[in-house]
Order: structure tokens, then C-alpha cells, then sequence
């Protein structure tokens, strides 16, 4: 009878993004199997947590009080991906910035 021993993994990947931007969402994280890999589920080669928990009304209002526009200075031209872009916030306060 040949005894192996449990299985052996390489570290855990880093965490993906999360699913949701606002509001309840999941992030999963991989890693593999490097030696002894016989029983080795999917379930133990991925881990799933809960991300970005909770409502999203601050966030709602602060986003919908903001306003882009796109200005075009003298040294770009209309179709250069570093135009300025104008933000501007609450109460007129504006900040420009380039991509």
C-alpha cells in the first residue's frame, strides 16, 4: 500500500477585481495544485469573499451632481486621446484634467 499524503498548492493568487463597482458583490482569488493532486476538488483551487458591501445612495449623490465635458486646448487636436477633460463638481468648482 503506497501512501501520499495530502495534496501540496502553490500560493493563492492576488484577489480579482470586484464583480460590482457599488453595492454587493463577490471576488474570487486561484491557485493550483503542484504536487499530489489526486483527490484535489475545483472547490479547493478557488475561494470566493463578499466585496463592496452596502448601499449605494452616497455614492448616487455624490455622482449625480457631476458633470464632464471635454474641452479642446490649441495643442491637441479633436480626435487625440489627450484632450483635457473638464470635471466640473458641486457648485461650479471646476479642475481640469488630461488623460
Amino acid at each position: 500500500m503506497v501512501v501520499l499524503g495530502p495534496p501540496k498548492y502553490a500560493s493563492w493568487n492576488e484577489w480579482s477585481s470586484c464583480s460590482k463597482t457599488c453595492g454587493d458583490g463577490d471576488r474570487t482569488r486561484v491557485r493550483s495544485c503542484i504536487a499530489l493532486c489526486h483527490d484535489v476538488k475545483p472547490r479547493d483551487l478557488s475561494s470566493t469573499e463578499s466585496c463592496n458591501l452596502g448601499n449605494c445612495e452616497f455614492f448616487a449623490s455624490m455622482f449625480s451632481k457631476l458633470t464632464i465635458t471635454t474641452t479642446i486646448s490649441p495643442k491637441t487636436s479633436p480626435l487625440s486621446s489627450r484632450a483635457p477633460i473638464k470635471m466640473t463638481l458641486n457648485q461650479n468648482k471646476s479642475k481640469i484634467f488630461t488623460r
